[in-house]
């Protein structure tokens, strides 16, 4: 924690402080989990804003100096900022709410300088740790996704192997769903972020599964896409374009390229392929948050880099066929990649 306050600190100018407002960046820099938990980082010093329940989580972390308020934590933060010596205060806008803003701009004394992504750039490289985090995390969902799999059956629903799906990954280890689970069938796999249901599985339906698990704060983060019973030639030829756009990707990830350039060979090939282009990016980085930088899109040049962890998720969408996407979450290495998956990705029939 403390290496990764001195990067934050390196970023800051003379009389800056930093306010640390989002969750996952608060679990970064102090490895505390709150829903009411404020961090202030000045040229010397490391203060945490909370109220009385939190003390002992505050105190057994001996990092930070603990602030206990009987009032909000922003109306705390004015109050202890308007006395101290820095000058301009620094926030990530998308992090604070704008009433928030408001008072910050009211009560302080302080210049209000937006952040440019400080503590989501220095999240984006992953230590050794965070990387054994992910793959643990990784490890749990596929021990519950291969037990699942025995739930994958005409007439069951989706609604009901997706809460079995996230019974089976807290069972396992995980501390929560990396996100809101998805399982999906039949034409509901054509909606990229479908809802689980009461449809009952059919014979020839697709049932695309997207999920992670948690692990020290950390997620995964996979889909897979089976068949059930027998599918018609479109079906499979809608797979396989997909599985080797997949796979493509996965060989070209190189540390130095453009995330851009990532993502168009995926979707290029899937254009040949006859088929419109996915509906979203090709991946985006994972970690603390299931969504972190970099996005693995076209609009995005950022440069891939060792130590990144990144999805690579092409998918195809058909109406009145069916949806296909198949991901596995991927860290950068010095020479290409290196993938937390080991689930098969070849089409299962069941």
């Amino acid at each position: 924690m403390e290496e990764r306050l001195k990067k934050l600190r390196s970023l800051l100018h003379e009389k800056e402080a930093y306010l640390i407002l989002n969750p996952a960046d608060i679990r970064y820099f102090s490895g505390m989990k709150s829903s009411n938990i404020v961090l202030l980082v000045t040229e010397k010093r490391q203060l945490v804003f909370s109220d009385a329940r939190y003390l002992h989580l505050i105190q057994s972390q001996q990092l930070f100096e603990p602030v206990v308020l009987q009032k909000s934590l922003i109306a705390g933060v004015c109050e202890i900022a308007g006395q101290m010596e820095f000058q301009k205060l620094i926030i990530e806008p998308g992090d604070i709410l704008y009433s928030d803003y408001l008072m910050l701009q009211e009560l302080t004394n302080k210049e209000i300088v937006q952040g440019n992504r400080l503590t989501k750039n220095l999240r984006m490289i992953k230590t050794k740790k965070e990387l054994e985090a992910i793959q643990r995390a990784q490890e749990i969902a596929e021990k519950a996704y291969d037990e699942v799999l025995n739930e994958v059956r005409p007439g069951n629903t989706s609604k009901r192997i997706a809460a079995k799906l996230d019974y089976l990954m807290n069972l396992y280890g995980s501390e929560e769903p990396a996100f809101e689970t998805i399982v999906v069938s039949g034409e509901d796999t054509i909606n990229c972020h479908g809802v689980p249901n009461d449809r009952p599985i059919e014979t020839g339906d697709f049932v695309l599964f997207d999920f992670g698990a948690t692990w020290n704060g950390y997620r995964s983060d996979m889909t897979r896409t089976v068949g059930i019973g027998s599918l018609t030639e479109t079906k499979i030829h809608l797979y396989q374009t997909v599985l080797q756009a997949h796979l493509l990707a996965l060989e070209a990830v190189r540390p130095g390229m453009e995330a851009n350039n990532l993502d168009k060979i995926a979707r290029d090939y899937i254009e040949k392929a006859g088929y419109r282009e996915f509906l979203h990016s090709l991946g985006h980085g994972v970690g603390l948050d299931i969504h972190e930088q970099p996005s693995i899109s076209l609009r995005n040049t950022d440069i891939l880099r060792e130590g990144m962890v990144i999805t690579i998720e092409p998918g195809i969408y058909v109406k009145g066929v069916g949806g296909v996407r198949i991901e596995d979450t991927v860290a950068v290495t010095d020479k290409g990649c290196r993938s937390f998956a080991s689930t098969k990705k070849e089409l299962i029939m069941i």
